[in-house]
């Protein structure tokens, strides 16, 4: 019985600690984004930049890419899967003046991602900013998901990320300048009834960056950039039903894409969302953990 009192006091003694805590972290971004915004950081120029965007075809990938493209980078690279949407994308980028290419690669296929990261290193240079976008959504009970979605899901998701990490990183490293983007989701901070597969691949994305960003605290000069995003109004997500879309509505891909050049041009980690108009007020707050002060 005595046991069972220290343990109940123990537990509301952790609450009250937990919950103090995390009033005075709120209190803390508050604060560090109105001092921010009263004095707020120089966006980086991205003029001297080679640019990589996996998925960049089409969706999320081809917003940003185009958006990228109206800050004048030295050269924006496509990486993708089918070569049309590749094809018109680089189009596009290369219409408003910036050089473009594009790359049929697979970002599952390990050994691929390795030789055609060579291949663009010797005829273009290396890679400065990486932008982690290709992914899948795998709507499944985990009894009722296959072995092959699954397994496919952890590869396009979240193994891919350390393949290019491997790619391009020593570019970056050796250079001593750099950003790694990784676009992950709001599902890999929480959890959704009927996407096991698809949250515990975010999840994993998001501890790749996070254990990530200690690795790379000796090179002060190489960013990070994490940015979670609510549901997305593509092809994509178009199989997931909210209960409350009037409260809570999807984003647009044009959206997303501005959100996170604003969060790469300012080192931020960026959870996007819409709650009744408060992810404007917010967005500020949940977008200071920065790579470096």
């Amino acid at each position: 019985m005595e046991s069972d009192s220290s343990y109940v006091l123990w537990e509301c003694c952790r609450f009250i600690f937990l919950s103090v805590y995390t009033v005075f972290k709120v209190f803390y971004y508050v604060l560090k984004t109105l001092i921010l915004k009263i004095s707020p950081r120089n966006e980086k120029s991205v003029a001297d930049d080679v640019i990589l965007i996996t998925g960049g075809g089409r969706g999320i990938g081809r917003q940003m890419a185009l958006q990228f493209s109206r800050l004048k980078p030295k050269h924006i690279i496509l990486w993708g899967r089918k070569e049309e949407p590749l094809q018109k994308t680089t189009e596009d980028v290369q219409n408003l003046g910036v050089s473009c290419s594009y790359f049929v690669c697979d970002v599952c296929d390990r050994e691929l991602v390795y030789k055609t990261g060579e291949e663009i290193k010797n005829s273009i240079g290396d890679v400065t900013i990486l932008v982690n976008n290709a992914g899948i959504f795998n709507g499944a009970l985990v009894l009722n998901d296959t072995e092959e979605n699954i397994q496919k899901t952890f590869a396009i998701n979240a193994l891919a990320h350390i393949w290019a990490y491997k790619a391009f990183l020593p570019g970056m490293i050796s250079q001593g300048r750099g950003h790694i983007v990784t676009i992950s989701s709001m599902l890999g901070i929480m959890s959704l009834r009927g996407a096991s597969s698809y949250c515990g691949s975010k999840f994993m994305t998001t501890g790749i960056s996070e254990a990530l960003h200690l690795e790379l605290e000796e090179y002060p000069n190489i960013h990070l950039t994490s940015v979670h995003s609510y549901q997305v109004q593509n092809d994509m997500f178009q199989d997931l039903k909210l209960r409350f879309p009037w409260l809570i509505p999807p984003l647009s891909e044009d959206y997303v894409a501005k959100a996170t050049v604003r969060a790469v041009l300012s080192w931020a980690m960026a959870p996007l969302f819409r709650f009744l108009g408060v992810d404007s007020a917010l967005e500020s707050v949940l977008a200071q953990k920065q790579k470096t002060e």
